[in-house]
């Protein structure tokens, strides 16, 4: 197993999507969490988080909802399908290097 530093995140602290994440460029949408547990390290190295938090739509500099992604996908159908209210906590299990600190919470 590779061995990286200490993970980045312990129970408790607040995270967001970082920049560079598959939520940002291809969901559309910014994920708000809590780290709920600590799960472990992949083989190749990668901490593994089990966050709690919910989703964010990635808005305009008119603070209107992004329809599209970068790569020409409409996300009204994207989400659609995706039965989740927006507002409603649920768990979901990251990679630390998809997320960043968020101390001052979701919106920031």
């Amino acid at each position: 197993m590779k061995t990286l530093n200490k993970p980045a995140f312990k129970k408790g602290d607040i995270v967001k999507s970082a920049p560079n994440s598959s939520d940002i460029k291809a969901m559309g949408a910014v994920w708000n969490a809590i780290i709920y547990k600590y799960k472990g390290q992949t083989k190749e190295g990668h901490h593994v988080y089990e966050t709690l938090g919910c989703w964010e739509p990635i808005k305009d500099e008119k603070g209107k909802i992004v329809n599209e992604n970068k790569a020409g996908v409409n996300l009204n159908e994207l989400w659609k399908d995706y039965k989740a209210d927006w507002k409603k906590p649920e768990l979901r299990q990251l990679w630390g290097k998809h997320l960043i600190a968020n101390p001052k919470g979701p919106n920031s």
